[in-house]
């Protein structure tokens, strides 16, 4: 036989796959009027259940072990915590033991098909991509399209995690922990670190003091990030240069190390350089964006604000003091601007809409996913050669959320799609 795990005989509990003639290992009737509610931290395994044993109804808590003498090899004997358990649920009744005595055993060894053990085995022992994935078409899509919401959102609570962090150091300054969020998801990845020092290395108040100004903007954004710290022979650099010079002496402010910055494996037009400039003209608009963001949540609206072009010097240049190319303009393009809202708008407006208790904002974030085109990267083309295809953003973020979380982590008694696989067997 296969072995037996502990999480299987909690998922077969839970679900309560098991017949309706149960006994105790002394033979008293068993009848499970509730299983309790799962438990994740320390302590018996659910909590709140309620079985009746014969004529007598009882409340309380329920531990699952593999064998009956691991209560003693846990040393659950000698703990307080497990003094209200009502029922000692068992694959196989190992030991008879005093301190054991007042506590009913059940034990599943008879009542767990011998094929969900192995379908269980098999799943947590695979090899493919994904666990399921050899059983993955048996499912159908009342199951799975309800489980990719349910990711979706968790996916979400997850991403807000960062910006709760971002908001109790700023005192709960919403405008601030945005801007915050907004500069680490500017990156793309490849910069967020650098951004998000960026951001830090001057105050938000500061930088909005010159948002009706793009040269100022600039001026800062491009000083503070430490690339200002040399001589130009450019007109504009050297403009910038000058203005820089005087904001930083009049707020005291510290550039970042410009060795942060990676040009290295990315296409020039992602160049922070670039970045940067572009950042300046989002930034003019960022009370614009904010304004929306916390009213109606317009994701045409909100595109429109993120649509930047840079300055007109970048539209030559890569680089200060380097001509780069004929004069073309170089905007975020569309995926850039999704990524962005998909990354950094949404998870805030989610939040926003937790922590006022607002269900507006909630659905007003997950609709904007499910009006942005799905994202495509390497986990969603394994997907959809398995014949799952994400129609929109909120289905893509749910099936990266999905492999990272769950697949990867072979947590397939926590995934539907997995405990639906297994709630079939018989």
């Amino acid at each position: 036989m296969k072995n037996v795990y502990e999480d299987l005989l909690s998922f077969v509990w839970q679900y309560r796959k098991l017949p309706l003639n149960l006994t105790t290992t002394t033979g008293n009737q068993i009848e499970i009027i509730h299983p309790g509610q799962k438990n994740t931290d320390s302590g018996p395994d659910f909590f709140g259940a309620k079985v009746r044993i014969d004529d007598t109804l009882w409340a309380g808590n329920v531990e699952i072990h593999v064998k009956s003498s691991d209560w003693l090899k846990h040393n659950h004997d000698k703990d307080r915590a497990y003094d209200s358990v009502i029922l000692h649920v068992v694959f196989e009744n190992d030991s008879v033991s005093e301190n054991l005595s007042k506590i009913p055993v059940l034990e599943l060894k008879r009542h767990i098909p011998l094929q969900l053990i192995e379908s269980y085995s098999q799943m947590i022992t695979a090899t493919q991509w994904i666990p399921c994935q050899n059983n993955l078409k048996k499912v159908e899509q009342i199951i799975i399209k309800p489980w990719l919401l349910r990711i979706a959102v968790e996916r979400l609570e997850n991403k807000t995690h960062h910006i709760r962090e971002m908001l109790a150091q700023s005192k709960m300054d919403w405008e601030t922990s945005f801007f915050l969020w907004f500069l680490s998801c500017f990156g793309f990845k490849l910069n967020n670190h650098a951004f998000l020092l960026l951001a830090r290395s001057i105050p938000f108040k500061v930088l909005m003091k010159h948002c009706d100004k793009l040269m100022q903007m600039e001026a800062l954004l491009f000083g503070q990030s430490g690339l200002l710290l040399r001589s130009f022979k450019d007109d504009y650099a050297r403009e910038l240069r000058k203005e820089y010079d005087f904001l930083s002496v009049k707020y005291n402010l510290m550039p970042v190390d410009p060795k942060i910055w990676k040009f290295m494996r990315t296409r020039p037009g992602n160049f922070p350089t670039i970045r940067i400039s572009q950042l300046a003209g989002i930034l003019t608009r960022l009370h614009q964006i904010l304004a929306i963001m916390f009213s109606d949540a317009d994701l045409n609206k909100i595109r429109n604000l993120l649509q930047s072009e840079t300055s007109e010097y970048w539209k030559s240049h890569f680089h200060f003091d380097k001509t780069g190319e004929t004069s073309r303009h170089k905007s975020l393009g569309t995926s850039a601007v999704d990524n962005l809202i998909i990354n950094a708008i949404v998870p805030f407006v989610f939040l926003y809409g937790e922590f006022h208790d607002n269900q507006f904002f909630r659905n007003a974030a997950i609709q904007m996913l499910e009006q942005i085109k799905a994202e495509e990267n390497h986990i969603l083309k394994h997907w959809k050669s398995l014949n799952i295809t994400a129609e929109n953003a909120a289905e893509s973020q749910a099936l990266i959320e999905l492999f990272n979380s769950y697949c990867s982590q072979k947590k397939c008694l926590e995934c539907s799609i997995g405990a639906s696989l297994l709630l079939d067997i018989n």
